[in-house]
């Protein structure tokens, strides 16, 4: 599990990912946990590069073994299914797949497994723009089960409350916040995370006026999504670029 996630969160490009899940995926003796995980992954790494038709075959694949599995897998099975709308834009059908995972977990009894989806569950109502009461009832469920040793998880919450701080007009506290979710998110290797974090803090300079601040956030989060060979959110950040006027 570990082991392919890191292609889809960690610093290989994609498409030496694709390579690696073609020399795995048809292996003897994989069980439909496994099979389920690694399809999934698969369609991730397939929307990041741009293959969405496929990408949405193995997701909706995924999808259908994932209810006949542990709440866990189904977890982690939601989070690279997500991945698939998020690649052409679609945040509404990603947080139909988060709120479907993080409702499983709590049925589970233990939210503490969806902490990193609640995060991100938080992070896309901001990014839509006008889901700030929900996203900060979502960010307290998120923050409350969050370990302090979960670098994905605490960055996620760091860089939503410098959101929120930002559109409130309290600068001081977004700056505090986007600092420690940068450092945070910065102290591992899931480049893929490091750059939707740098692109959702991008707000923060934008809501009070510093253009630089703001073109240097997205520049980094550009090059990461490149590096990774993102190729939708590489697209994103460059329009985004390119609206700035200096």
């Amino acid at each position: 599990m570990w082991v392919v996630a890191t292609y889809v969160w960690g610093p290989a490009p994609v498409e030496e990912g694709l390579a690696y899940m073609a020399t795995v995926r048809d292996q003897p003796g994989q069980t439909l946990r496994s099979s389920a995980i690694l399809q999934a992954c698969e369609a991730a790494l397939l929307a990041a590069a741009g293959r969405i038709e496929p990408a949405f075959d193995l997701a909706r694949a995924s999808a259908l073994m994932a209810r006949e599995l542990d709440p866990l897998a189904f977890g982690y099975i939601a989070q690279f299914r997500a991945c698939v709308p998020l690649a052409r834009g679609d945040l509404d059908e990603a947080l139909r797949t988060f709120t479907e995972a993080i409702e499983v977990m709590r049925e589970h009894g233990d939210l503490s497994l969806a902490s990193s989806t609640l995060g991100w569950k938080a992070a896309l109502l901001l990014e839509q723009g006008y889901h700030d009461d929900q996203a900060r009832q979502v960010l307290e469920e998120a923050a409350a089960v969050t370990s302090p040793y979960d670098n994905s998880s605490v960055g996620l919450v760091a860089s939503c409350r410098a959101v929120l701080a930002a559109r409130n007009g309290d600068f001081a506290e977004a700056e505090a916040w986007a600092s420690q979710a940068l450092t945070t998110i910065d102290a591992g290797d899931a480049i893929s995370q490091q750059a939707d974090i740098r692109r959702w803090l991008s707000e923060v300079p934008r809501l009070r006026g510093d253009i630089a601040q703001r073109r240097r956030l997205l520049v980094e989060a550009r090059d990461l999504y490149r590096a990774k060979g993102h190729l939708p959110y590489l697209a994103l950040t460059e329009q985004l670029l390119s609206q700035i006027i200096s």
